[in-house]
């Protein structure tokens, strides 16, 4: 979480990410806002296109998680 906001990035599983240098490696798709006292839990991805991701965020420390769908270019 970085100010009001979420960073979602793209990260194929082919190099590791435990070397600080590593992170310029995944890609950022988006920046998504974040919900005023909680906490991002859970980031499935429901649909895939040529050109989006469709994302459903889930959240801790809200009623039931307060599910939310984004929409989120490659």
């Amino acid at each position: 979480n970085k100010g009001n906001n979420y960073r979602v990035y793209f990260w194929d599983g082919s190099y590791g990410l435990s070397k600080s240098n590593n992170i310029e490696k995944a890609k950022l798709l988006s920046e998504i806002p974040a919900k005023k006292n909680t906490r991002a839990e859970g980031l499935p991805i429901l649909q895939e296109t040529n050109e989006s991701y469709r994302i459903l965020v889930v959240y801790d420390g809200i009623a039931e998680g307060n599910p939310t769908i984004f929409e989120i270019y490659k």
